[in-house]
């Protein structure tokens, strides 16, 4: 009978010696999978702050999903009805603080096509023809510009101003 309970006690230790050796193997192996994701990140990082200005405006062609990401502004003073608003009607003093639009681009100028200024806050109720906005978002050194040229237009099916995007381009 003691000979019985030696072999069992001997398969247990041995049972719990190799569960012990699975897990150190899996420890090891996970440190040294750590190390090199590390490493990984590391050159990644480093890669990503050298972005070139092709890369970064890549980049942000890929987050913005309309053009609010680079024109609008979300007010949240109204909790229950957040307002998405364009950055061009807001007044001049709003623009002073350097509130950003969804995408941090703020509005730098607007102009006519002679190159004449137009003072914020645009009146959605007058037509305005062909007017650029430029919107600025700075990463580091580099200056990504986003510029539209837009128009207001009588709408006669919806009694008022509609605005149309003539065109817009990111540099």
């Amino acid at each position: 009978m003691k000979n019985k309970n030696d072999a069992v006690s001997l398969i247990y230790v041995l049972i719990a010696m190799y569960l012990m050796t699975i897990t150190c193997i899996y420890f090891v192996s996970y440190v040294f999978r750590k190390i090199e994701i590390n490493d990984l990140q590391k050159n990644d990082y480093f890669k990503s702050i050298t972005l070139s200005k092709d890369n970064l405006i890549y980049h942000e062609k890929l987050f913005a999903t309309d053009e609010s990401y680079f024109t609008s502004y979300i007010d949240m003073s109204n909790s229950n009805n957040p307002l998405d608003k364009r950055l061009c009607f807001y007044n001049k003093s709003f623009h002073n603080e350097k509130k950003y639009s969804k995408g941090m681009f703020y509005l730098e100028s607007v102009v006519d096509e002679k190159g004449n200024e137009i003072f914020l806050p645009l009146d959605e109720s007058k037509e305005y023809n062909n007017i650029i906005l430029t919107y600025i978002k700075n990463i580091e050194d580099e200056k990504l510009y986003y510029i539209e040229k837009i128009s207001f237009k009588y709408d006669s099916s919806l009694g008022k101003n509609k605005l149309e995007v003539i065109t817009s381009e990111l540099r």
